[in-house]
């Protein structure tokens, strides 16, 4: 994991940083609530083909746990949130909000990060967050955050050890994994069921059904799939 230098704090952050805070689809300028129900239909959709888990256990933000917040950040949860449970049909989804961090709890805009990260959540949430949900959920053999992973990923034992549940990701930052044979390596040890990322350079879509959406703005990554898409577009990975 490349993160090593945390030299800056960031005290206003910036749009697309927000935007991440908030839920939203970076690049989605007309009607983002529903696109981001389209990225999270799909994505269900194939974890449950692919993987069909027992439970499904949903990471969200829990900033839209808390009063007098943007009416965006309340919206984007609805909507993903939406899209998981159309997607998943009868499979049982159970939606967690991880503890932040003292610093993240008392004011966002003071908590060091990569100013670069789309997930800003990651740096946010406190350390044993991720741990404490899943094993309050032992029903639930799939994770699937919205906010991206733990900045500690490589202390998250559910994520680095044998067992246990599958992940899914939305729009993450691929970087808190690491580089190509750590990327590859969650994939062939079906740690990692798939992720949804921003397609580069996308056009958005005029009519269509909501997979035509899919295709027009975002890129299934799946094991099958990874390694050409790394050689398409090596900036969507961090590579």
């Amino acid at each position: 994991m490349r993160y090593k230098n945390w030299n800056l704090i960031v005290r206003s952050l910036s749009s697309a940083v927000l935007l991440s805070l908030l839920g939203a689809v970076p690049g989605c300028s007309s009607q983002p609530e529903s696109e981001r129900a389209v990225a999270t239909r799909v994505l269900a959709e194939h974890v449950a083909k692919v993987a069909a888990p027992k439970g499904v256990l949903v990471i969200s933000n829990p900033f839209s746990q808390k009063s007098g917040r943007p009416a965006e950040v309340y919206a984007f949860e609805k909507a993903g949130i939406e899209g998981l449970k159309e997607g998943f049909g009868k499979i049982p989804v159970t939606v967690a909000f991880p503890k932040l961090n003292q610093a993240a709890a008392r004011d966002p805009g003071s908590v060091a990060m990569d100013p670069e990260t789309k997930t800003p959540l990651s740096f946010m949430v406190a350390e044993n967050a991720f741990s404490e949900l899943i094993q309050q959920n032992p029903n639930c053999d799939v994770v699937v955050t919205l906010i991206g992973l733990p900045v500690n990923l490589a202390g998250l034992e559910e994520w680095t050890q044998p067992g246990g549940p599958r992940f899914a990701l939305l729009l993450v930052d691929w970087r808190m994994i690491g580089g190509r044979d750590a990327i590859l390596r969650a994939f062939q040890n079906k740690k990692l069921v798939a992720a949804v990322a921003n397609k580069p350079n996308a056009v958005e879509a005029t009519g269509g059904d909501y997979k035509e959406r899919f295709e027009s703005r975002f890129l299934l990554v799946t094991g099958e799939n990874v390694e050409s898409l790394m050689r398409e577009y090596p900036a969507v990975f961090g590579l």
